[in-house]
């Protein structure tokens, strides 16, 4: 699928939740992949500063065949100290492994 046809899922899935997504995808492809990095954080930081002010409710969709753990921790401890209720979920290879979860704080 590509990038154009993607976006407009994200936009769909942001119109359907009523609230922002943040998208976090690493290659998969052969002689090209990439895992989860703490390159990453700082790149998460700068979309979380774009988000309106007052927002409470936040998704984020991580599409990756893994990667540093400490790292996605860190990813979801940020999100979860900006927003009163989140919603991660995780996928490898196009496929979902972990059912989405809610938290509510």
């Amino acid at each position: 699928m590509g990038l154009q046809a993607r976006l407009e899922l994200y936009k769909k899935v942001e119109a359907r939740r009523n609230r922002p997504l943040i998208v976090y995808v690493t290659s998969n492809r052969l002689n090209a992949s990439g895992g989860i990095g703490g390159d990453a954080v700082p790149e998460l930081l700068d979309q979380l500063e774009c988000l309106p002010a007052g927002t409470k409710n936040l998704d984020l969709l991580i599409v990756s065949d893994g990667g540093d753990p400490t790292v996605a921790w860190r990813i979801v401890s940020l999100i979860r100290e900006r927003a009163e209720k989140s919603s991660e979920r995780q996928s490898r290879s196009h496929r979902s492994t972990n059912p989405s979860s809610e938290t509510k704080r």
